[in-house]
């Protein structure tokens, strides 16, 4: 008797449901995740944007510095290889961070909003 009761006990807790989330076709489809998505192209073609001006001032000083190193002084020689080093630096910065964390919290800033 004892055996029955507890397997008539389990089948009453079979009646709970389980669910599911699939994350990727609510963002296409949904209104947020839409809004969303559109955010994120353009925040990605900000980012391109400047990585291709600082990537174009990085090219210009080099070139500058190769034209120019052998007629500049020592000092000034010096201080034009730091600041391009710095700026050689900023670049491989900003590529360093990774699209992934950027695009979560992209995602995470608008679903917010």
């Amino acid at each position: 008797m004892a055996l029955l009761i507890f397997v008539w006990t389990n089948t009453s807790f079979a009646a709970d449901k389980i669910g599911f989330i699939h994350i990727q076709e609510i963002i296409q489809n949904s209104n947020a995740g839409k809004k969303a998505a559109e955010e994120f192209k353009k925040l990605l073609g900000k980012s391109r944007k400047a990585s291709r001006a600082m990537e174009n001032d990085v090219k210009n000083m080099k070139d500058e510095l190769d034209k120019q190193s052998s007629v500049m002084t020592a000092g000034a020689r010096s201080d034009k290889e730091t600041a391009y080093q710095k700026k050689n630096c900023a670049i491989t910065r900003f590529w360093s961070m990774t699209p992934t964390k950027n695009s979560r919290n992209a995602i995470r800033n608008i679903l917010r909003n």
